[in-house]
């Protein structure tokens, strides 16, 4: 069995004008098991939230240069997974509510109280606990390999490409494996194993449909119904190696003709109105290939840890 790795040690970005403030927060952190890292202004949460990329957020409500709900409105939208926890002032309910309302995933008042501080970390703290403990699991499976099955339904290709993104996260969790190229790639390659293989819609035949009443929505659920095409299944495995994935699509189409030179010249071709997957998906990923008979591809992706500018 591998070794297990150290646990990684959450950091807690704290961000307060006051200083006994900032002190008690800090502490009630470090408490829990994070590092610490503070500020003093509504400008400085956004900027070092942007840089650190923390696993917590304690945000005081009133501070200068810009307040606490406004550097909450800016922080959610490069990093909206991190839990914010506002500080508010009296019995400022109107205010948590807008927190709450921000994305806040909690609140705690002022004058502090440690006791209710330390309830609300814990709780938060115990939350992340669980991610990390995939972390230190992750070593430990001697296989790591999933199998769907999907019909020919395009409605299912967004939330089974959006699972395929949350077990690339779980399986790599080191910062810079970015989910969002290998989602479009994977996204491609099931829509051209349904539209393109299994139901055998050509170029040709879609540019049509684009300008039919209907579009290509109609055409793919007029081929869904043909029984010709209705039983047919796409099959997508991914393999997770230490230092990269291999998603492998597999449609029940005839193929298609990939090898020759008039197929590769369309499907590079940059100004045309479709029939771009192709491209995109080599664009995305760091490898490419199809089986002999045109109706299976591997994508891979180097996932070795790189450095990154914001998070997955």
């Amino acid at each position: 069995m591998p070794d297990v790795p150290q646990r990684i040690q959450p950091l807690a970005l704290v961000v307060d004008d006051d200083p006994e403030g900032r002190a008690l927060l800090a502490r009630v952190a470090e408490r829990q098991g994070f590092a610490v890292v503070t500020g003093v202004d509504g400008e400085e949460a956004v900027e070092l939230a942007k840089a650190r990329h923390p696993d917590l957020i304690l945000l005081d409500v009133e501070m200068p240069r810009r307040n606490g709900l406004e550097a909450l409105e800016v922080i959610r939208e490069t990093a909206p997974d991190v839990p914010v926890v506002v500080v508010t002032s009296g019995e400022a309910g109107e205010v948590a509510e807008e927190a709450l309302g921000l994305g806040a995933v909690n609140f705690v008042h002022k004058p502090l109280d440690e006791r209710e501080l330390r309830f609300v970390v814990e709780r938060i703290r115990n939350v992340l606990a669980e991610e990390e403990d995939h972390r230190l699991t992750m070593p430990c499976l001697v296989e790591r390999r999933t199998v769907l099955e999907i019909g020919n339904d395009t409605h299912v290709l967004a939330p089974v490409v959006s699972y395929l993104g949350r077990e690339l996260r779980m399986h790599y969790p080191a910062c810079g494996a970015s989910t969002t190229e290998a989602k479009l790639a994977l996204y491609e390659a099931l829509a051209n194993a349904i539209e393109h293989g299994n139901l055998e819609i050509d170029y040709d035949a879609k540019t049509r449909a684009m300008e039919e009443p209907g579009g290509i929505a109609a055409l793919v659920s007029s081929r869904r119904e043909d029984a010709r095409f209705a039983a047919r299944r796409v099959r997508i495995e991914a393999e997770y190696a230490p230092t990269r994935v291999t998603w492998t699509v597999r449609d029940q189409g005839r193929g298609f003709a990939h090898r020759t030179e008039a197929e590769a010249r369309r499907l590079g071709d940059t100004s045309a109105l479709h029939g771009r997957g192709i491209l995109l998906m080599k664009h995305y990923m760091d490898d490419v290939v199809w089986n002999e008979r045109g109706n299976e591809v591997k994508l891979v992706r180097d996932m070795r840890p790189r450095p990154c500018d914001a998070r997955a």
